[in-house]
C-alpha cells in the first residue's frame, strides 16, 4: 500500500517555492518511490523554458531529452561550444520575441544559466 506525501522545495533556477507530492510505499526501504515533482524539477515558468530549450536544442548532438536538465553543462554534458549556445539564444529570442543581450555566451555554463538569463530578460521587458 502506498501513501502520498506532500513535499516542497525551491526551483533550482529561480528559487521559487514549489510544492509537489511523492508516492512513498510504506514498509520496505528497497521499494521505489515515484513523484510528480522533484527537487530537480523547476517551477512552472522555468519548466516551460526547459521544454522550449529541449525543443530548440541543436539536434546534431543526438541527445535524449532527459539529458537536457537544468544542471546539464553545455560543454561537459551536452557537448556544445559557444557557437551552439549562441544559436540556442537566437532560437529562443525568435520564439519568445525577446532581445537577449549576452556578450559572452561562453559564460553560460549550464542550462539553468540560460533559463535564468531568459527569465531576467523577460522580467526587464515586462517592467
Amino acid at each position: 500500500m502506498s501513501e502520498v506525501l506532500p513535499m516542497s522545495f525551491s526551483c533550482p533556477v529561480c528559487q521559487t517555492p514549489v510544492a509537489g507530492t511523492t508516492a512513498d510505499t510504506t514498509g520496505s526501504p528497497d521499494t521505489a518511490t515515484s513523484s510528480t515533482a522533484t527537487p530537480s524539477s523547476g517551477c512552472p515558468d522555468c519548466n516551460k523554458l526547459l521544454d522550449l530549450i529541449r525543443a530548440k536544442f541543436p539536434h546534431q548532438h543526438n541527445l535524449c531529452l532527459e539529458e537536457i536538465t537544468f544542471a546539464a553543462s553545455f560543454t561537459e554534458d551536452l557537448g556544445c561550444d559557444s557557437l551552439d549556445t549562441s544559436e540556442l539564444l537566437m532560437a529562443l529570442e525568435g520564439e519568445l520575441a525577446l532581445t537577449i543581450f549576452e556578450e559572452a555566451p561562453e559564460r553560460l555554463k549550464t542550462v539553468a544559466d540560460v533559463v535564468r538569463l531568459v527569465r531576467q530578460t523577460q522580467e526587464k521587458a515586462a517592467a
